[in-house]
């Protein structure tokens, strides 16, 4: 559902094909300081598999993957699932080097953008309760709170039909 598009800083594409830079940027942005708040299943250990390995498993999972670029340099990812056709799922990781920066707020301000104009009706994000950095963030841009387990708070974006 997805298409490709740029904002003013950012430009958000498919991995089609990923030159060896690309996939030294990608490895640093799934460094465990990223990981650490994310499902096991998403956990990148370089002496265990490539980032190739890594990308492959995740869309065998049902996930659709996106590189984040700015100035040509991969920066961060995106991770958007669809479990039916009117619900999706997000999900983005970022380089350290990239925090603090507006990046998140950009990419999801262009994700909402983008998808705005599909057959979608709601869009989720989970955020571990000890990462209110990236809570914020989905705040910022108009999710709001949906429910809460032991250590996730999932986020609802809804489109106006």
């Amino acid at each position: 559902m997805l298409q490709a598009f740029e904002t003013n800083r950012l430009q958000v594409a498919p991995p089609n094909i990923l030159s060896d830079q690309d996939q030294v940027d990608i490895a640093a942005v799934l460094v465990p300081q990223v990981t650490a708040h994310l499902p096991p299943s998403m956990a990148f250990d370089p002496t265990q598999s490539s980032v190739q390995d890594w990308m492959g498993r995740q869309c065998d999972e049902g996930a659709e993957l996106w590189c984040v670029r700015t100035a040509g340099a991969i920066i961060g990812l995106l991770v958007m699932a669809y479990p039916d056709d009117t619900t999706a799922s997000i999900g983005y990781l970022f380089a350290p080097d990239a925090w603090g920066q507006g990046y998140a707020t950009e990419l999801l301000s262009g994700v909402l953008n983008t998808l705005h104009d599909t057959d979608l009706l709601s869009l989720y994000g989970g955020v571990e309760l000890d990462n209110p950095a990236s809570a914020r963030v989905l705040e910022k841009v108009g999710f709001v709170k949906d429910f809460e387990t032991a250590d996730t708070t999932m986020y609802r974006y809804d489109f106006e039909g």
